[in-house]
């Protein structure tokens, strides 16, 4: 839910509405400790998050729907926080009376605490994700060098807001600031949806409030500027061409025939799977037997469909488990098929054509607002 554009535009917009609805009780607290108060709140959520991030990749626990509660409860409080100073800073502009409260150190330091925790972490998940962010580096034009650079900064970054030294705050916002705005003209690029670049729109939410602290509200509009220029103009610099992949002469007809699969799960046990792709009812369907070799005991039948309805699919597993999805098309050499008999969805298969007679397929699940694949294939005919 966290990857919706409008869901966390809601969220701010709730903690707003609450901060101004409860101004006159606002008022009367002793700034210093109201500051004290929303840095402590912050500090919970922030534990709360490296708990389930060392949980969830450090330890490994399989504990799964606890995981994705508190990332849904975290996620949603640290939005609504975020929401509340925006309504205190609204409440400041049109009648004053909460300069001291915002312009507290606690404040600065809670938003600070906030951002270096988001980046730290989104620097190490990238890690455990290395092949699924290559890919998309890879499909976006970037080199796998600009990756590594971009984990880096966003680490670095992260540990520098948290420095007593101001020039290293200020610099972590301008590079962060930066590195939001290139994520976000990257997706437009692309032709991605816009949730794609719910992170990074997320991001910069939290960013700007810090910028106005520590920058002053003139230097941050103008930085806000530059940042945008600059990330169009380094990636225009950086983007190379994509790899050509080779028409073909039926969209889902890549896909007939046998294929040999071998690659590993999230957690490094290897995997083999045979597939066999064949046109059925009248050529109207793609008919896909996946089976998984011993030891591994999946099985499925996949089934896809071309038609006015768009791109539907259905996938009946050995498990006695049916669920349907639905694909944009191909974007590029990639295919992707999100689950749709869910309200948000929860699953994806991405088909990615590296040439005539090979492709990857990936399988991932949406955990604590994020996409984790459970396992990766290398298929060839």
């Amino acid at each position: 839910m966290l990857q919706r554009v409008d869901v966390i535009v809601a969220l701010v917009l709730a903690g707003a509405i609450a901060a101004i609805a409860a101004s006159h009780w606002i008022s009367r607290l002793d700034p210093l400790r109201a500051a004290r108060g929303y840095l402590g709140a912050t500090a919970i959520v922030v534990a709360l998050r490296v708990a389930q991030f060392v949980a969830t990749y450090a330890i490994g626990l399989q504990l799964s729907w606890v995981s994705d509660l508190v990332g849904a409860v975290t996620g949603v409080a640290s939005l609504v926080l975020l929401g509340a100073l925006y309504g205190i800073a609204v409440l400041n502009v049109r009648r004053g009376g909460f300069e001291a409260l915002l312009r507290a150190p606690q404040i600065g330091f809670a938003l600070c605490l906030s951002l270096a925790l988001q980046f730290t972490l989104a620097g190490i998940g990238k890690l455990y994700f290395l092949d699924m962010m290559q890919t998309f580096f890879a499909q976006s034009g970037y080199s796998k060098t600009f990756l590594h650079f971009i984990i880096t900064t966003e680490v670095l970054a992260g540990v520098a807001l948290l420095l007593p030294w101001r020039w290293a705050v200020n610099a972590a916002i301008a590079g962060l600031a930066v590195d939001m705005a290139g994520a976000i003209w990257t997706h437009v690029h692309n032709g991605d949806p816009l949730d794609d670049s719910s992170g990074a729109i997320g991001t910069l939410l939290r960013l700007a409030p810090l910028a106005v602290l520590y920058l002053g509200r003139r230097w941050a509009v103008l930085g806000a500027a530059a940042s945008a220029v600059l990330a169009i103009a380094g990636s225009a610099q950086l983007r190379t061409a994509a790899p050509v992949v080779p028409p073909v002469s039926d969209e889902l007809d890549y896909f007939v025939g046998g294929w040999r699969c071998a690659g590993a799960f999230a957690n490094g046990k290897p995997i083999e799977s045979y597939l066999q792709a064949d046109r059925a009812l009248d050529g109207n369907w793609l008919v896909i037997h996946h089976d998984d070799q011993p030891p591994n005991r999946f099985h499925a039948l996949f089934e896809w469909h071309r038609g006015p309805s768009g791109w539907v699919a259905s996938v009946q597993d050995s498990f006695g488990g049916m669920r349907t999805f639905r694909s944009a098309g191909w974007n590029g050499p990639q295919l992707v098929w999100d689950r749709s008999d869910v309200p948000v969805s929860d699953q994806r298969f991405i088909y990615r054509r590296i040439d005539a007679g090979s492709f990857e397929l990936r399988y991932a699940t949406l955990a604590h607002d994020a996409w984790h694949d459970i396992d990766t294939l290398t298929c060839q005919r």
